[in-house]
């Protein structure tokens, strides 16, 4: 694979955590299903990703939905693309095409467009957007994550005939990376035995408990820092333990002698846990010198982690971010006191009051040819919240790999191969 993909991919990953602002792009003329609309908005109005890219055909399905394809339909028929998210514009997803493995690289790709990419909801949210700041607890009035739980809750029982019958071919395989495993749990029960289900680093099954999702990430934190201090502290650079740390990162006001807050570092560290080798030296100046260096790295990553631009607005991604999370996993209950990197996270949820929640349980067994790839490193996707998954696929269609990042295993997925009875090697 070349450099350029693995760089593009990569960096989609970082995007769909936070670490990426998206930004605000201009309106162009397309010739998919729809219109474009000089500001992007009403009923019909294409996708933002549709208007950018016009090789994209677009579609409206009858819930209301619009999926994004690349390619043109086969009698090998469809392949569902997902690479996660929440907040994300459906770019990232795309690029995984062409990291496929050869059996399911030349068919058309089918991508589900986030519903808060496309309008006439975003309209009447902005105000609600305007009143987030970063890093404080929000009472974000529901309508916004509402309105899109709703579109997404119409069409969730029959996604895969809606998609069948909008292109007019049968999805024959699902390829999804992280959030995109619990978003496309509607498809598999679909699939035959000799169609294919790649299921990568996946997010936590439907019905977890938020509470459970939002301290895995919390732990992963303690782990992370534990990490660099034992790597890059010596005893001539008197490193606060790791407790002591976590404990001055828990307060209020700004931290040391920094402009930056302590609420900022809290999100930093968050966002750490998605690539750890590239904020290894932010953290090591936190343990010594307390981030004078690094204060605008810490500023943005914290921004972007928690998608707003500066002190507000929230970006458009934020309300599709808390949607989703909503629907997955519930209202944030029974968190423990004193975690306040756990709460940290939790006050970018923010309330789920009118949210209709995703009912959707793994299948006992799965027909279809299969391979979940788990990282056994990976600080997001937590390997302890996925034992259900490794139940579903079964040993014969486990493989891990090692990678000290929430990245894509480009390789693992290039060079996939299955058996005759279905399992992955």
């Amino acid at each position: 694979m070349s450099r350029t993909l693995t760089k593009t991919v990569t960096s989609v990953v970082a995007a769909l955590l936070g670490l990426v602002a998206l930004s605000a792009c201009g309106p162009a003329t397309s010739s998919t299903t729809g219109s474009a609309s000089p500001d992007g908005q009403g009923e019909d109005a294409l996708p933002r990703v549709c208007q950018e890219d016009n090789s994209l055909e677009c579609l409206r399905l009858d819930s209301g939905q619009w999926i994004a394809m690349v390619g043109e339909p086969g009698p090998d028929g469809l392949v569902v693309l997902d690479a996660g998210g929440p907040g994300a514009t459906g770019r990232e997803s795309l690029a995984l095409r062409a990291a496929l493995p050869a059996s399911l690289s030349e068919r058309a790709a089918v991508v589900l467009l986030e519903p808060w990419t496309y309008d006439p909801w975003s309209t009447r949210c902005r105000p609600e957007l305007a009143e987030l700041s970063l890093g404080s607890r929000t009472d974000l009035p529901v309508q916004c994550p509402d309105i899109v739980s709703k579109l997404e809750a119409a069409g969730r029982g029959q996604l895969a005939q809606n998609i069948e019958k909008a292109v007019g071919q049968p999805i024959s395989a699902v390829v999804a990376f992280s959030f995109g495993a619990p978003r496309t749990l509607p498809l598999w029960a679909g699939l035959r035995s000799d169609d294919t289900l790649i299921v990568m680093a996946p997010a936590p099954s439907p019905g977890t408990s938020s509470a459970d999702v939002v301290t895995a990430r919390s732990r992963s934190v303690t782990k992370l820092v534990t990490q660099v201090r034992e790597e890059e502290c010596t005893p001539a650079d008197d490193c606060p333990s790791v407790n002591d740390f976590l404990a001055e990162v828990a307060g209020e006001g700004n931290f040391r002698k920094s402009k930056v807050t302590l609420g900022q570092v809290r999100l930093f560290l968050l966002a750490a846990t998605v690539d750890p080798a590239k904020y290894t030296p932010v953290i090591t100046e936190l343990l010594k010198d307390g981030a004078l260096k690094t204060e605008s790295t810490i500023e943005r990553t914290a921004l972007s982690f928690a998608r707003v631009i500066d002190d507000g607005p929230a970006l458009p991604s934020n309300v599709g971010f808390r949607s989703e999370m909503c629907q997955a996993y519930g209202e944030i209950d029974g968190l423990a006191e004193g975690d306040a990197i756990a709460r940290s996270f939790a006050d970018q949820l923010g309330p789920c009051t009118g949210t209709q929640f995703w009912d959707d349980n793994l299948p006992e067994s799965i027909e279809a040819q299969a391979c979940l790839i788990v990282n056994e490193e990976d600080l997001v996707a937590s390997p302890d919240l996925i034992d259900d998954y490794r139940k579903a696929f079964g040993p014969d269609r486990l493989r891990t790999v090692n990678a000290p990042a929430h990245e894509l295993p480009l390789g693992a997925l290039k060079a996939l191969t299955f058996t005759d009875g279905g399992s992955c090697r």
